[in-house]
């Protein structure tokens, strides 16, 4: 065994040894553990024939049994945890409580369409949650609390901290700041948000929550914002209602004037009332708090103009809750959680707590990444994503472009073909969309995000128009009545719509040929579209979807930034997007197709590169990661500013998490382990080289040969799902090892690393031995029968297609996830009625949510090595997959899967990723090895 083994072999021995020899008092506190662990490793010499253990050697041996030890006891018994500032305080008032506010709210969201009471159930549990966390306004004293909540994009995040300003006044808070984006537009949108669902008053009229509580004497929240007026001071100092009367609303945008003259207006205000610092309790909101907000100087003595004014609103008051909301966080995980500043006080760290909305993935209706970005999304959302070719796109609207590249857009000709057909696409959808009774009468809306330049904007929008005025409405008013004569009307724009109609199928979904809509719905659906410039521009337009109800708006909606942060474009069908950006946060939210998009999935389409689907897709398992550690934070009930938090950068793509002023807090870590427990790692990255194939094969059908012969062959008996004659039981782990250590792929695959994988599972002391077989298809291509030579006679097995493209010396399968098989291929093993069980409580659970692999391992008893037999073709960039065979490639060529099974809260190692660490974890880091430091002086 080298060093490596040596020191993994001595970690899972004293991992085992303290826990058989626990005493109870030395893990009561972090200081006495690391003492006693360290007692433990200093034998090490005497418990493991001789084993030297360096410095090096011993921090890594003192994290570990740190993390399985001390973590792991902590989470089942609750020694360690620490919220000495914080009492519950909500449920045991609620009883002594009226909530006219949230009552109201509810009778109005019960009359809103797509609101069950499941859903508003679920709202008051979060936001009681959330208010609890924020803090009694009651409370005497002087206290500030600092919160953060986390929410998919799209998801209800605006809903569910209206639910919690609701309650908010209804508790005792006087004072509700709302800070949105930077630009006007979303203010006013957040502000007639706010109008209807907190207010209830529009033009001096009950309006939304306002017709739903008709009692004498109800406290309507006073308006210090209006939709046409930012905070002013001028008006503010006209109203009649002083602070602290009844509840104040403020909805602010996030510019440095505005904030400092309400900063201005408030200093007056304690002047006058010689208060010094203001009484009364304020709740802050601010939405995309990772926008703008955080400080990005590198001197705190002097930090940025809107965290400044932020810090310096908040430190004027003596009972302040500030909660930030973000569904991409990172930039606030990784503020200083120690900065001091007698003047502004502490910075945004959500120090306090961070609470996780609900999964919107698991709600059938929510489109999400999870559902999107995997290389086989199962129906309807298998059809959503049309693949871009970047170098079509690249001859008219380069991904690197200045702003002067408006003078080269003159008319539709100069935009990318591919942007074309989107545009026809969306104007049939109008009708097909009217066929649905469920959103005929709604908004429907087309993104173009293409450039960050104004006036690039402002020339796609003028000729898109163009083309609209000039040739479509002409060509279908014309043609639209005589369908029988389109053989003859070839290169018009009528007959391109044709085309677009028959390449997308939409006569599948309508249940309608082609000449029966064009007559029906063509041209009145596409004479109601129009284009609309979203921008900070003058030409820009307001995007007022309240003032269409019930008859509808349809637009192409043109921008950049202001499609990007916060903005909702109801009833969102396509989206055209070809942008290039630096992080991750950047990149999620200019996704505006994420949400809830219902009955009419089946016509959402989104084109964009595959680069950026890969990106979408490491963008989502890092959000998922950190979940997971928020989750486990929760649970221990640490708050923030106890429990260490860091942030996972995969090196496949060339993004940063956040922008680097974002992240000069953050630490990179040295390539430390990841959990592998509960995951099926695969082999989609292989040689492009016919040799190596060939000696994989050769690999590959020993393997079976010799696995039939020493393993127990599945029995009918069992009820398993598998291949006839294809899976096989007791397989030591050894063999398995080796063969995953002889089994070549590209080098430089980082999802699949076979000698850290191989020692994994030889020194997995929880595990002797392995199931080995074929995998089982379900919506798989077959492309025909594989046999392979075994101990009883021969088999036959599946040969699955498979898309795959060439980059160099290296054979992609699949699109841009890391996968070959199916989300669920650890079902193979499984017994019939175990996964029937399991789909039934998933099902539940979660509605129509699929299994996947991270279900099906979870309890398993035993791991999985799975075999794919592969014919592969070339993928097209044009979204469609013509199985054309694949050059210079022999089929079948072989996979394979490892699914490890999952059983504990532990976290055994596996492959290496880089982390970045925010502040609390690196300061918990330096505590750990100082202990040891002081522990080994005492030796």
């Amino acid at each position: 065994m080298d060093d490596n083994e040596i020191l993994n072999s001595v970690s899972e021995g004293l991992v085992n040894y303290i826990r058989d020899r626990q005493e109870k008092c030395f893990l009561s506190t972090k200081e006495s553990f690391v003492q006693y662990a360290n007692r433990w490793i200093n034998q090490a010499p005497d418990l493991y024939d001789g084993f030297q253990v360096s410095d090096g050697a011993k921090q890594f041996l003192l994290k570990e049994m740190f993390e399985k030890v001390y973590i792991s006891h902590s989470m089942e018994t609750g020694v360690g945890i620490h919220a000495e500032d914080f009492t519950s305080w909500l449920f045991d008032k609620k009883d002594e409580i009226n909530f006219r506010f949230w009552n109201r709210f509810v009778a109005y969201l019960k009359n809103k369409p797509g609101w069950t009471d499941e859903s508003i159930e679920k709202l008051d549990e979060d936001s009681d949650k959330v208010l609890d966390f924020a803090g009694d306004p009651t409370r005497n004293g002087e206290w500030h609390r600092r919160g953060l909540m986390i929410g998919d994009i799209q998801a209800g995040k605006t809903a569910n901290y209206t639910a919690v300003i609701n309650k908010a006044a209804d508790v005792g808070y006087k004072i509700i700041i709302v800070l949105t984006g930077m630009t006007e537009n979303l203010r006013i949108q957040t502000q007639n948000r706010f109008d209807t669902d907190f207010v209830g008053i529009v033009n001096n009229k009950p309006a939304g929550v306002g017709l739903f509580d008709h009692s004498k004497g109800f406290p309507t929240p006073f308006e210090r914002t209006t939709a046409k007026e930012d905070f002013n001071v001028r008006t503010a100092n006209s109203q009649n209602y002083p602070l602290g009367q009844k509840v104040s609303l403020f909805v602010l945008k996030k510019n440095q004037a505005i904030l400092n003259r309400l900063l201005s207006w408030l200093a007056e205000f304690s002047q006058k009332t010689n208060m010094g610092k203001i009484p009364i309790p304020v709740l802050f909101v601010d939405d995309e708090c990772d926008y703008a907000s955080v400080n990005t100087q590198d001197n705190d003595l002097n930090p940025t103009a809107i965290n400044t004014a932020i810090r310096a609103i908040l430190k004027k008051f003596s009972r302040t809750s500030y909660l930030a909301v973000s569904a991409t966080p990172f930039a606030n995980i990784f503020i200083d959680s120690e900065t001091e500043n007698e003047a502004l006080g502490d910075d945004l760290f959500p120090a306090d707590y961070i609470y996780l909305l609900r999964a919107a993935e698991k709600n059938p209706n929510y489109l999400g990444s999870t559902k999107l970005f995997v290389d086989f999304p199962t129906p309807p959302y298998n059809r959503v994503l049309v693949d871009l070719d970047p170098e079509e796109v690249e001859q008219y609207l380069p991904i690197k472009h200045k702003k002067d590249l408006y003078e080269k857009i003159n008319g539709i000709a100069d935009l990318p073909p591919s942007l074309i057909d989107a545009l026809r696409y969306f104007l049939l959808v109008q009708g097909v969309m009217d066929c649905f009774p469920s959103v005929k009468g709604k908004h429907r809306s087309m993104l173009i995000n293409v450039s960050r330049f104004t006036k690039v904007q402002s020339r796609i929008k003028k000729a898109i128009q163009d083309w609209l005025d000039d040739d479509v409405l002409p060509s279908v008013n014309q043609y639209a009545q005589v369908p029988e004569i389109l053989s003859q009307l070839g290169g018009t724009e009528y007959y391109n719509l044709y085309l677009v109609w028959k390449t997308y199928h939409l006569a599948e979904i309508t249940h309608m040929d082609w000449a029966t809509y064009s007559c029906k719905y063509l041209s009145q659906t596409i004479n109601q579209v129009k284009v609309c410039e979203v921008n900070q521009s003058k030409e820009a337009e307001e995007l007022d979807f309240d003032a269409h109800k019930g008859k509808g708006i349809r637009i192409i909606a043109v921008g950049g930034l202001s499609l990007s942060r916060g903005l909702t474009l109801e009833g969102l069908v396509v989206s055209y997007f070809y942008r290039n950006t630096k992080s991750y946060d950047t990149l999620m939210q200019m996704g505006r197709w994420f949400g809830y998009r219902g009955s009419y999935i089946k016509l959402f389409k989104i084109w964009m590169t595959q680069e950026a689907q890969s990106d979408y897709q490491s963008i989502n398992e890092a959000v998922l990661d950190l979940k997971v550690q928020i989750e486990r934070m929760n649970e221990l009930k640490q708050r923030p500013q106890d429990f260490g938090l860091m942030v996972r950068r995969n090196s496949y793509t060339q993004l940063i998490i956040t922008s680097r002023n974002k992240m000069r807090h953050a630490n990179m870590t040295e390539k430390i382990p990841i959990a592998i427990a509960g995951h099926c790692i695969e082999t989609p990255r292989l040689c492009f080289n016919s040799q190596i194939l060939e000696e994989n094969s050769e690999l590959v059908h020993s393997f079976v040969k010799e696995v039939s012969r020493i393993g127990v062959k599945a029995a009918p008996s069992e009820h398993l799902i598998q291949e006839k004659d294809a899976l096989w039981h007791r397989i030591p782990k050894k063999t398995v090892a080796q063969f995953v250590r002889n089994f070549k792929t590209d080098k430089f695959s980082l999802n699949y690393q076979a000698e850290p994988l191989a020692d994994y599972i030889e020194n997995d002391l929880s595990v002797s031995d392995w199931d080995v077989g074929f995998s089982v298809l379900t919506n798989e291509s077959v492309c025909g029968r594989d046999t392979f030579e075994v101990a009883y006679g021969t088999i036959s097995v599946p040969i699955i297609g498979r898309g795959a493209k060439r980059e160099g010396e290296i054979l992609k399968i699949g699109n841009h996830s890391v996968r070959i098989g199916s989300s669920n291929a650890c079902r193979l093993g499984m017994s019939e009625e175990e996964y029937a069980r399991r789909r039934a409580k998933n099902n539940k659970d979660h509605g129509s949510g699929s299994l996947v692999d991270g279900n099906l391992l979870f309890d398993r008893k035993t791991p999985i090595l799975i075999l794919y037999s592969i014919s592969v073709y070339e993928s097209s960039n044009k979204g469609s997959k013509p199985k054309e065979p694949f050059p210079d490639v022999k089929s079948p060529i072989y996979g394979i899967g490892l699914g490890f099974a999952s059983s504990s809260k532990e976290r055994p190692t596996g492959q290496s990723f880089v982390y970045f660490e925010n502040t609390v974890a690196q300061r918990q880091n330096q505590e750990i090895e100082e202990f040891a430091e002081d522990d080994a002086d005492e030796e």
